[in-house]
């Protein structure tokens, strides 16, 4: 009766890293799409930010528990969220683009400017 309550856990952590893997994936999709069209204009910026947020705080727990199965598929997407975000600064559609003497805001202006709501924040 043990072993198979052993085979059932270790089913179940092979379907977690899976799953996991595929959490992740979604956001490598997204980033894709980014370098293809050169445009981040169609994903939200603070969406990738509440993401990120709330898998560290997940990842922190998961170190916490010690589990190496769910530590290995939240850094995994971890990973693949703060890449979509950095490709969304990288190909962000910047008001003044075009212009003469144009200067892309640093990371942290932009990493700030995301996180304001949209009746506060200056378009970048």
């Amino acid at each position: 009766m043990d072993y198979i309550f052993h085979d059932f856990i270790v089913i179940i952590r092979f379907l977690v890293l899976i799953t996991g893997f595929v959490d992740a994936i979604k956001y490598r999709i997204e980033t894709n799409k980014i370098k293809k069209t050169k445009s981040s204009r169609d994903v939200s910026r603070r969406f990738t930010i509440m993401a990120i947020i709330c898998d560290i705080i997940l990842l922190v727990y998961v170190i916490l528990i010690k589990d190496p199965t769910l530590f290995i598929a939240r850094l995994m997407s971890l990973y693949f969220m703060c890449e979509l975000f950095w490709w969304q600064y990288i190909h962000y559609p910047y008001k003044c683009r075009e212009l003469d003497g144009f200067k892309k805001p640093n990371f942290l202006i932009f990493l700030w400017n995301a996180c304001l709501s949209n009746k506060v924040r200056k378009r970048l």
